[in-house]
This record gives C-alpha cells, sequence and structure tokens, in this order.
C-alpha cells in the first residue's frame, strides 16, 4: 500500500523536486523572516538541520519547526520534514540549554551501564520528539583507537568495537522507541583520524581485516539493532578505495548496501566541511555522492552554496547524468521513511528511574589512580586550564575552600605552600600553551581532573590521584566534590587506555 502511494507520487515529480528531496538544508537564524521562508518555500527540500543558531527555547523550537512543516504539509501531506539535529549529548549537545543534560558517550561507557544508558537516551528521545525534531545524527560509533584524534575522542563510547556497538545498539533502540530516526555515524569509521575531517581530509591506514575486526564492528551491530540512519565520513581508506567514503561506490554501495545488507537512509556529512570542499569541485562531489550510493546530501552553508548544489543536481537529472536507479530507489527510501516518521505512534510506556541523570554522572566519575589517598583536604590550590578557567565561578561553588588560579597561570603560583591540584576541561586537545605550561607540573601535584578529555592523565605519574570526568558540567562538579572530599568511591571504568 505504501510502495503504491510512493510509487504514484514518484510519477507526479519533475527533475527540481526529484532534487530537492535528496537535500537536507539548514537555515541562518531561529525565526523564519521573509527572505528566509522565501527561501524554504522556493523548493521542496526534503529536511532541515538545526544548529545553536536555530536555538533560543523549547517554544521557540517548536514554533519554528511548526512553521517548517506547515510550509511542507502543502507540497507533501503525510511526509514530513526530515528535522534533524547533532544531538550526541555530552561534549557536542546544541540543545543542552533546553534539554535534559547528558554526560556523554564515553561517560556513559564508563559506567558500564547499558539499561542506565537505554532509559537516558529513551528521555532524551522523547525530549526530541516533543520539540519537533525526528532525526538525530547520533549515535556516533567511531571507534576512538587514536589518542590524539582531534574530533572524535569522548565522543565515542571507547575504543573496544564490542563495547561501542553494545552501547551504541541501545541509544538507537531507545531513539526509534520514540519516534526519532537513530543515525550511527561516522560510516565506515571515524576513530583512527588525527586529522578533524572539518578543517582537512583524514586517511586511514587500516587494512581490510582491521576495519572489519575494529571499525565496522559497531556499525554492524548497529544494522542488526535496527538503525534507520547512517552518516558518511569525509575520510579516505586506501585498504577500501582511494576516494573518501562520502564519493565511494566500493564504500557505500559495495560495502553497506550489499555486504551488510543496510536498508535504510544514507546521510552525507555536511559538504561545507574541508575535507570536501577544499579537496573537490563541488559538481565532483555532488554528483560523485550520488553515484556512490547516498541517499541525502547534506547541503548546508549560505544560500549561494546550497541553491547551487541543488542546481547541479537538477541538472544532472534533466540530462540524464545520474542513473535511473541512483535517482528512484533512494527517492523510494527517503519517501517511505518520512512517512513513517509522520505516522509514528508509540508502542510502549516506559518509566524513568528516579535520578537517573544524576546517578548516571555519578557512576561514571572515574579514579584512575591514586584512590588509596582519598579523600583529600578540602584546602588546596586549584590551577584552572583555559577550557576550565571559563567555569571557575561554578568550581567555586562547590570547592569553597580552594584558591582558583585561572590561565594563564603567574608564575607566582608555582611556588604554594597548599597542595596544588589542577583542573582540565578541554574537550577535544590541548592548547600548545597549556602543554607546554604543564609538562615541568606533571610530578609537583596532588591531583588532576580531566572535566573532559581522559587521555591528558597519561601525562601524569600514576602516584597522583588522576580522575576524569569525560565532560564538563556542574553534576559533573559536583560529583567529583563527593568523590575528592567527602570520599565517595567513584565507580566509572576507563573506555580507553592511559
Amino acid at each position: 500500500m505504501l510502495q503504491t502511494e510512493v510509487d504514484d507520487l514518484l510519477s507526479k515529480l519533475g527533475s527540481a523536486e526529484k532534487a530537492a528531496l535528496r537535500l537536507l538544508i539548514d537555515l541562518p537564524s531561529p525565526t523564519l523572516n521573509q527572505q528566509d521562508r522565501a527561501f524554504f518555500s522556493s523548493h521542496p527540500w526534503t529536511g532541515v538541520i538545526l544548529f545553536q543558531k536555530n536555538i533560543e527555547d523549547r517554544k521557540q523550537v517548536q514554533d519554528f519547526i511548526g512553521s517548517l512543516q506547515s510550509i511542507n504539509q502543502d507540497r507533501f501531506p503525510n511526509y514530513p520534514l526530515f528535522v534533524s539535529v547533532d544531538e550526541e549529548g555530552g561534549s557536542v549537545s546544541p540543545l543542552e540549554k533546553i534539554m535534559t543534560p547528558s554526560p556523554g558517550n564515553m561517560a556513559l561507557a564508563a559506567t558500564l551501564d547499558l539499561e542506565g544508558t537505554y532509559q537516558i537516551s529513551r528521555l532524551l528521545g522523547s525530549e526530541l520528539r516533543s520539540l519537533g525534531f525526528n532525526v538525530n545524527f547520533s549515535p556516533v560509533v567511531d571507534v576512538n583507537s587514536n589518542p590524539k584524534n582531534p574530533i572524535i575522542g569522548i565522543r565515542s563510547f571507547g575504543e573496544d568495537p564490542k563495547k561501542v556497538g553494545s552501547f551504541g545498539s541501545r541509544v538507537i533502540q531507545a531513539y526509534q522507541e520514540e519516534g526519532v530516526m537513530a543515525t550511527a555515524k561516522h560510516f565506515p569509521g571515524h576513530g583512527d583520524t588525527s586529522k578533524d575531517s572539518h578543517l582537512d581530509l583524514p586517511v586511514v591506514n587500516r587494512t581490510k581485516e582491521e576495519l572489519k575486526q575494529l571499525d565496522l564492528l559497531p556499525f554492524e551491530m548497529s544494522i542488526e539493532a535496527g538503525v534507520s540512519g547512517m552518516m558518511t565520513a569525509h575520510v579516505i581508506y586506501p585498504a577500501l578505495d582511494k576516494k573518501p567514503a562520502t564519493l565511494s561506490k566500493t564504500i557505500l554501495t559495495q560495502l553497506l548496501r550489499k555486504e551488510m545488507n543496510f536498508q535504510g537512509i544514507i546521510f552525507t556529512d555536511s559538504f561545507e566541511m574541508a575535507a570536501i570542499k577544499e579537496h573537490f569541485d563541488l559538481e565532483e562531489a555532488v554528483l560523485g555522492s550520488i553515484e556512490a550510493g547516498a541517499d541525502v546530501l547534506l547541503a548546508l552553508g549560505n544560500v549561494e552554496s546550497q541553491l547551487a548544489t541543488f542546481e547541479i543536481l537538477k541538472k544532472a537529472i534533466e540530462k540524464k547524468k545520474i542513473s535511473e536507479e541512483n535517482i528512484i530507489q533512494p527517492l523510494k527510501r527517503i519517501l517511505s521513511f518520512r512517512k513513517r516518521l509522520g505516522e509514528f505512534k508509540r508502542k510502549s510506556d516506559w518509566t524513568i528511574e528516579r535520578n537517573l541523570v544524576e546517578s548516571l554522572h555519578q557512576k561514571s566519575v572515574t579514579v584512575v589512580s591514586g584512590r588509596e589517598k582519598l579523600p583529600l583536604s578540602k584546602q588546596a590550590e586549584v590551577l584552572l586550564s583555559l577550557e576550565a578557567s571559563k567555569h571557575q565561578s561554578i568550581f567555586q561553588t562547590h570547592f569553597k575552600d580552594c584558591r582558583f588560579v585561572p590561565w594563564p597561570w603567574p608564575s607566582s603560583s608555582i611556588a604554594s605552600s597548599k597542595p596544588r591540584w589542577i583542573f582540565l576541561a578541554e574537550r577535544r586537545l590541548l592548547d600548545s600553551k597549556v602543554e607546554t605550561a604543564l609538562k615541568p607540573l606533571t610530578s609537583q601535584v596532588e591531583c588532576v581532573v580531566s572535566f573532559g578529555n581522559p587521555y591528558f592523565l597519561s601525562e601524569f605519574p600514576s602516584d597522583v590521584v588522576r580522575v576524569t570526568t569525560y565532560h564538563f558540567n556542574e553534576t559533573f562538579v559536583k560529583a567529583v566534590y563527593e568523590v575528592l572530599i567527602q570520599g565517595k568511591k567513584g565507580t566509572g571504568k576507563l573506555p580507553i587506555t592511559l
């Protein structure tokens, strides 16, 4: 019945509609002014992604999404737009101010609590749906095997492929039970990169066997869990193809579609990222990703670049530069999923465990070394890194008896009679100046806490009290205070190797 309806709809579409239905766009502000409304109304885009620039408060988000869906309804009744967001939780959370705070993926993995992960993901899924979102570009199921990875890190569940796959699968099930399409990313794996694909084109030099055993396993488990979406990586895997995955038919069609039997929607990552934009002509990228097997292209950026992508695709369809199979089959998938999202009804009720969010934060706090020295004296001099300095007032609220030294650290702070601690809050890599300043201090501190990237702790000896939370928020600050000063255990287990 659905397929017949979709076939009938497709038979009435021209090249402009077919092109727009393959593109997911973004908009510049939190409201639809006359110019933005005209642009959005100009073509039947398949969807939109919201970033922080589009978000003010709950009502504004609901109204904004409602306006977009209303425009779409005039063209495609009963086929709602894909309304998407990168709400990974933890360090990537554009909706953090209007949603329940999540400890983030690596913190969740540190709890070893699969059921708690499912519960909080279901809570987040229900909140997303209530705001109007029906697609989440989450979870990250990249296996973070490279300690120097500049972009994945704590966004990953860790370095163990089975553990990453297990936690990712529970997140997928939870989101989709709440009517939100989950999207596993970044296929076939971004965890071993040493470059950020937003800034450059990374290369992963793994053998096919290594890729299968390490990077692909969580994606296979995601498919078994019924994941509806998959996002490509702008990364080259020479063992598979000389082209990046986003433009590789070998990777997207042969591997993902045929060998791994993925039946859902393949989304590209953004074409505005330097990995694509600075290495490929736009037409080459657009047509290359279509022929590779991508369904939905993230044509983001300013209006001119989005329209340029649209025109390339429209003309290619008109001039039959794209095979019929790569036009019709993706459109059938896209419209079928949009229809199902519009018809979603929750299948089962569920009850949130009382104090779930706080308990997961507490359970993830990980004492890496020096447990025998806890609790510590509540008076100390605390050096705050560049990022940690931005949160000094929050630290002071909980560690009332400490003296805080924000970055940059004066030379006078290096000679203190009080015990010296260091608080770090960097999500990715340390600023080079902070890294240089840390080196002479690594053996002169009593305690170091990373409210972010845990790999920094490897710079400090094992006789130092080393603690990590994998993300910064006030709930984590309170939990660390309880571990350092009040003697609570801190039961988290490192999901990576230091």
